[in-house]
């Protein structure tokens, strides 16, 4: 039992949460920071009972090599467990700290970048009546970025939602292991990012095959997050003399009006 939580404590260390950062715009030692929250919901033990989690985070980017995101956060996750044998959970927000990596390949056929990464995040979560669930939350990831423009990117891919916890009531060292049915995610997101104020804004949602319709208590076996963020050295865009933004019809008109004032003032 001490060697499986050894592991898993490794393994948590080593993993890391996937960055909702715009890491494939990020130059070599860029720093950013974002708040994003996400609303969960998992299928757990082996009974598959629903549960559902409010998570919410305050991140921290740092690219220490082009294409590679490394990246940290503190936050708060609260998780609720349907009723079953006539015991229902509602946990209160415990902290929750992370870290994460992500990878991305340069720019392929003009248009589309190739990703992959891995996650982990602790939660802890207790009631009232001092029973607490808690674990580790691991998701590894592969997919793809497709950019249209240079101030929107969509995403979509694959990802293993695994989680490894254990529900104990009070000062009980041992508890109950427990983790989800479904491991297997689709997920895609939107990333928005602004023309030189160096805010982003990303949406993701990934569902599971066991995804249900009764969403009266949350997502079931889905996720839906947002997270909006600043960059605080936002790459330059080497071709910028050369190519307008795509998404703002009056720059051009814009940098008329810059010349003439220049002009005029020489």
């Amino acid at each position: 039992m001490i060697k499986h939580k050894i592991i898993l404590a490794a393994l948590l260390m080593c993993s890391v949460v996937l960055a909702q950062f715009p890491a494939q715009d990020m130059e070599n030692k860029t720093l950013g920071t974002s708040i994003s929250a996400s609303l969960r919901g998992q299928d757990i033990t082996s009974e598959s009972v629903p549960s559902h989690e409010n998570n919410v985070m305050w991140n921290f980017g740092y690219a220490p090599v082009p294409y590679v995101l490394l990246y940290g956060g503190v936050g708060f996750d609260k998780l609720t467990v349907d009723e079953f044998n006539n015991r229902k959970f509602t946990g209160n927000f415990g902290f929750s700290p992370l870290l994460g990596i992500s990878a991305y390949t340069p720019m392929l056929a003009n248009f589309l970048r190739l990703t992959a990464g891995v996650s982990g995040f602790y939660f802890n979560s207790q009631d009232n009546s001092d029973f607490k669930y808690s674990g580790f939350t691991f998701n590894p990831k592969l997919g793809a970025i497709f950019s249209i423009g240079d101030y929107v990117d969509l995403g979509a891919g694959g990802k293993l939602h695994w989680i490894e916890g254990t529900m104990r009531q009070g000062t009980d060292n041992n508890g109950a292991f427990f983790s989800n049915e479904n491991l297997f995610r689709f997920y895609t997101n939107l990333m928005i990012k602004s023309v030189y104020e160096r805010v982003f804004l990303n949406v993701d949602f990934d569902i599971s095959p066991g995804m249900s319709k009764d969403w009266t208590r949350g997502p079931s076996e889905a996720s839906i997050g947002v997270s909006i963020g600043v960059l605080l050295d936002w790459k330059e865009r080497k071709d910028e003399t050369k190519q307008d933004p795509l998404y703002f019809e009056s720059y051009k008109e814009l940098k008329k009006k810059q010349k003439k004032m220049q002009d005029d003032l020489e």
